[in-house]
C-alpha cells in the first residue's frame, strides 16, 4: 500500500466513530481495499460490489440506506483507477443525501484533475 491508501485509511478511521456503519461502495480494487481497511478498523460495513466495470448507482444506494437505517456514512471512490472508470458521485452525494447520512469520498486519483 501507498500514501493514497494510509490517506484513506486515516479518513475512515478519523471520521467513521466506533460505533458507525459504513456502505462500502466497489467496482475495483479500491473500493475492496476500503471494505479491508474497514475491516481492520473493527468497524461495521456493508459492501456493494459491482465487479470491476460497472458504477455504483445513486438508486442503489438509497436502497441499500432505506434497507439499513444503522448505516452512517458512505463511502466512494471517485475514479476507480484500476478500470480507470468514474464513479457517479454526485448521483451518489444526492442520494446519501436525501438519507441523512455522510458521504466519505476516495479521490486520490481523481482530485484536481477532475472537473
Amino acid at each position: 500500500q501507498g500514501s493514497g491508501s494510509f490517506c484513506v485509511e486515516a479518513m475512515l478511521g478519523s471520521f467513521v466513530p466506533r460505533d458507525g456503519k459504513v456502505l462500502v461502495l466497489a467496482n475495483g480494487a479500491y473500493g475492496l481495499r476500503a471494505a479491508q481497511t474497514m475491516q481492520y478498523l473493527g468497524r461495521a460495513h456493508t459492501l456493494i460490489d459491482k465487479g470491476d466495470y460497472l458504477p455504483p448507482r445513486g438508486d442503489e444506494v438509497a436502497a441499500a440506506l432505506e434497507a439499513d437505517p444503522a448505516i452512517t456514512h458512505v463511502i466512494a471512490i471517485h475514479c476507480e483507477t484500476s478500470s480507470g472508470i468514474l464513479n457517479p458521485v454526485a448521483e451518489i452525494a444526492e442520494a446519501v443525501h436525501a438519507k441523512g447520512r455522510k458521504l466519505l469520498v476516495d479521490s486520490m486519483s481523481a482530485f484536481g484533475a477532475v472537473a
